[in-house]
């Protein structure tokens, strides 16, 4: 068997496209990824016609929802790359990691980190790298360096040879977490090599590449040894949108991204990317009644380059194109760049996730209750509207003494206490005091999809959920008063 190991930055745009082109030239009878075992039966979820990245597999205990392991995936994953190449070839595809039933319980029975145990030793080794290389953070130099590459499949040797000078270097950084899952995956290397397969390709993050292309040299009894005895917890799994806000935020599995909107354009179009970043700032100003012309953004666009070359730097990064767009387009007011940074540095796209796809308990429950209170035309709507409106009366209102209308309120209720106000409630006033009428106005966000999931660890229900979180907000609360008042949704 011929394996070949390609070490990628997860969600790093250079590392998909390169990725991409070592998949065609090399053409491997199958892939072996690194990500939990036991989610393998779910990643052809991702080829449903109506799966829209970014997304997530979600990985949980069913019986403790606060335990779960989040593994998301965009259009610029490599892993995502990799995936649908293996679907568009017929390409065998194999989970490696040590499967979450494992890692969610030994995260619960380990005990809390003491910190790194020579604290002489950087956090991340290639932070170190980064700072000799004259960068002030380790992101920034493996954009330049890794990233803005143009699809070329020898940076993985490049890629291999400094992992495994880093990993000789700091030996003292390996915890043992890293070490049992990389057991756990040479453990999947060697049942591979007994298959008929002649090429083999390991999609792994970079740091465990060096490892896992020289399996051969640490012994199958002492990854056996590693092995033993691991605590398990019961897992399920489904898949949930994601956003680039949580992607660069809460990553959840393997890396973080500081810039996943542009990212995403880097992956598009990395030879037009500092072009087209600009004409789209200055489009966000123009939308906000802010001047931006032709001529400002060619103006912006030579100032990134120009200090792109006075850093010795081969393209603009992110860092240059915000100093630009500061000085040419925004005439110095943080507050125009701070509108670009939110839509064109992290940008807010939401993902979508089929309704064929198996739901966790809870949104399973929303979407139940939410048809049986007749407030479909309203789930998911982006457009403000008043509820029940009418031509006659345009703020609707809804009767409590209504059966339906009394769930639509206790839905809405609900929801808020779980951070999810898709209904904002206007209090009632003048001759509307005293009656049984309740006037909501909904709009539907797409963060609420993902503080949906997060409120999943309170239960199974909604009206579980709701429950459980209000019970522990009044005992954190230490007056009668506060504590009646918590509950109360605020109004607008």
């Amino acid at each position: 068997m011929e394996l070949k190991v390609f070490g990628i930055r997860h969600h790093g745009p250079g590392s998909a496209r390169s990725l991409q082109a070592a998949l065609r030239a090399w053409q491997p009878q199958a892939l072996l990824l690194e990500a939990p075992a036991d989610g393998q039966e779910h990643w052809r979820w991702l080829l449903e016609r109506d799966m829209r990245p970014p997304v997530a597999l979600l990985l949980y205990n069913p019986k403790d929802l606060h335990q779960g392991l989040y593994l998301p995936f965009t259009a610029f994953s490599p892993e995502w790359v990799a995936l649908h190449f293996a679907a568009q070839h017929k390409i065998e595809v194999r989970f490696m990691d040590l499967p979450a039933a494992n890692q969610l319980a030994r995260r619960q029975s380990a005990p809390p980190s003491g910190g790194s145990p020579n604290p002489l030793l950087p956090r991340d080794p290639i932070e170190q790298i980064a700072r000799l290389a004259g960068y002030t953070d380790s992101e920034r130099w493996w954009e330049i360096t890794f990233e803005q590459n143009q699809g070329e499949e020898e940076v993985f040797g490049a890629i291999l040879k400094l992992m495994r000078a880093l990993r000789e270097e700091c030996p003292e950084r390996e915890g043992s977490d890293n070490l049992v899952r990389e057991a756990f995956m040479r453990k999947v290397i060697r049942k591979a090599a007994k298959e008929s397969w002649e090429r083999v390709g390991v999609v792994c993050g970079a740091w465990h590449a060096p490892v896992l292309q020289h399996w051969e040299d640490h012994s199958a009894k002492a990854d056996a040894e590693l092995l033993k005895g691991l605590p398990r917890v019961p897992v399920r799994g489904s898949w949930v949108p994601w956003s680039y806000h949580h992607l660069s935020f809460e990553s959840g599995y393997g890396a973080g991204v500081l810039s996943p909107a542009w990212y995403e354009l880097l992956f598009q179009d990395p030879g037009s990317a500092v072009v087209h970043w600009m004409v789209r700032a200055a489009r966000l100003l123009r939308g906000a009644d802010l001047s931006a012309s032709s001529a400002h953004v060619i103006e912006a666009v030579r100032l990134a380059e120009s200090l792109a070359a006075l850093r010795g730097l081969a393209l603009p990064g992110i860092e240059e194109l915000k100093a630009a767009a500061l000085a040419a387009l925004c005439e110095g007011a943080p507050a125009r760049l701070a509108l670009i940074e939110r839509r064109l540095v992290i940008g807010e796209k939401v993902g979508k996730v089929p309704a064929t796809v198996p739901q966790l308990p809870l949104l399973a429950d929303v979407e139940k209750l939410v048809r049986r209170a007749r407030l479909t035309p309203y789930w998911r709507n982006p457009e403000a509207r008043w509820l029940k409106a009418t031509a006659q009366n345009p703020r609707g209102g809804i009767d409590l003494r209504n059966e339906t209308d009394r769930l639509k309120s206790h839905i809405l209720h609900r929801l808020r206490l779980l951070d999810v106000p898709w209904g904002e409630p206007r209090r009632a006033t003048g001759n509307e005091l005293g009656a049984f009428r309740e006037y909501w106005k909904l709009k539907w966000k797409p963060v609420f999809e993902i503080r949906l999931l997060q409120a999943a660890r309170w239960g199974k229900t909604l009206e579980e959920a709701a429950t459980a979180k209000a019970r522990q907000q009044t005992l954190e609360l230490s007056s009668l008063p506060r504590a009646s008042f918590s509950l109360l949704p605020s109004t607008p």
